[in-house]
């Protein structure tokens, strides 16, 4: 370094030049100076943590500014700043494992499970923890199910359904409604889980009438076939159903749907109804259900003498106290019947439902007399009758 030093003498400036050496000591040397190691990394910041003490505040992801937070070792965290939301902060994902979240993954996460069921696990609860956004983008009946660090449920989402988490710190919690998006086949994904009891009974949580009717339709996948039925009684935690058998399996791609006619439903289901001598009769049933009616058409055939146990069973008990008084009518149809193939009585029988019955009673159109062995004709080989009737359940 060169010193010039300017003054003057007797009013003639003198000018003085001088060759100096001034040493500067390096930033981290010296007491109290902070050594360039604290710095490990691009973007870093040094941060005071306490008096006369400093350390490095790793750079956060791309977005991201220093908040101050009194509940961090260095009094300051990275974060999203507040109200703020970029593209960088949604993420599409197709999923073949678990998905382990970290807080510094984006906020919203829009999820296809890839083919299976899978499991979402959220960051261990702390400060530190944003919301999240999942929605559940499946192409099939796949479902996400929302864990903690611990393993707890936080949420299961079927197909198109979706739930903001948010953590208080200490718990992770679930702000959604059970979908009752209706997909464009008429069906809508169940939000719960789904259990065998019973060939027509299925186990479901708290608050079933809160969300089934009588008269819904059902599918569901058990062993990997699917089964369709009526729901026909709706209790808390059990829905009585009425179609195909359901079977002892575990129960998945369940739907339901009150719509007309749902893509896939079966709609007309064969029942037993019984009743009749079955060593010289063979009696078919197939029933439908619209709401809260009923239609059944019955059809037998016989082969010799017969008796009767019963009148013909209903697929599903008749409801109670409907029209009239004392013998209260659930509903009416017609029917016919054929003598050996020479005489055709195709409005010779009356069937008749009456207020919470099981069985239907069917009666001679002509005199009113009820259906016997011998009414209202002495049954035997390849005769016949039809008979199809609608009632209230």
């Amino acid at each position: 370094m060169k010193l010039v030093i300017s003054e003057t003498v007797n009013d003639i400036p003198v000018v003085t030049e001088k060759e100096n050496t001034i040493l500067i000591a390096d930033f981290d040397a010296g007491a109290g100076a902070v050594p360039l190691t604290t710095v490990t990394g691009k973007g870093s910041l040094i941060v005071g943590t306490a008096n006369a003490t400093v350390d490095e505040l790793v750079v956060g992801t791309n977005g991201q500014v220093p908040i101050a937070d009194s509940g961090e070792t260095a009094g300051i965290r990275w974060g999203s700043p507040a109200g703020s939301f970029v593209a960088s902060d949604a993420e599409n994902r197709t999923l073949s494992a678990t998905l382990v979240l970290t807080d510094a993954d984006a906020y919203v996460q829009y999820c296809d499970p890839g083919g299976a069921n899978r499991d979402i696990t959220l960051p261990a609860e702390g400060t530190g923890n944003h919301a999240f956004w999942i929605h559940n983008a499946a192409d099939a009946a796949e479902t996400l199910t929302i864990k903690n660090d611990a393993t707890a449920t936080i949420a299961t989402l079927t197909q198109g359904q979706s739930a903001l988490l948010v953590s208080s710190d200490t718990t992770w919690t679930a702000l959604y409604t059970p979908s009752t998006k209706v997909l464009d086949d008429g069906w809508a994904p169940v939000a719960d889980t789904w259990t065998y009891a019973s060939a027509t009974t299925i186990t479901v949580p708290a608050g079933a009438a809160a969300i089934y009717s009588v008269g819904d339709k059902i599918k569901l996948t058990a062993n990997s076939v699917v089964l369709c039925a009526y729901i026909v009684t709706v209790a808390d935690t059990l829905l009585t159903v009425k179609g195909d058998a359901l079977t002892s399996h575990t129960f998945t791609s369940c739907y339901y749907s009150k719509a007309a006619s749902p893509l896939g439903f079966t709609h007309w289901f064969d029942y037993s109804p019984g009743g009749i001598s079955d060593t010289n009769a063979t009696v078919t049933g197939r029933f439908s259900i619209s709401g809260r009616t009923c239609k059944v058409n019955i059809y037998c055939v016989f082969t010799g003498a017969i008796t009767f146990t019963t009148m013909p069973l209903l697929p599903i008990a008749s409801a109670a106290g409907i029209i009239g008084t004392g013998q209260e009518i659930a509903g009416k149809g017609v029917g016919g019947y054929t003598d050996s193939g020479t005489l055709d009585k195709p409005y010779g029988l009356t069937p008749t439902v009456l207020a919470s019955q099981t069985t239907t009673s069917i009666k001679n159109a002509t005199d009113g007399a009820s259906m016997s062995a011998t009414v209202p004709i002495t049954w035997a080989n390849n005769d016949k009758f039809n008979v199809y009737f609608e009632y209230e359940i």
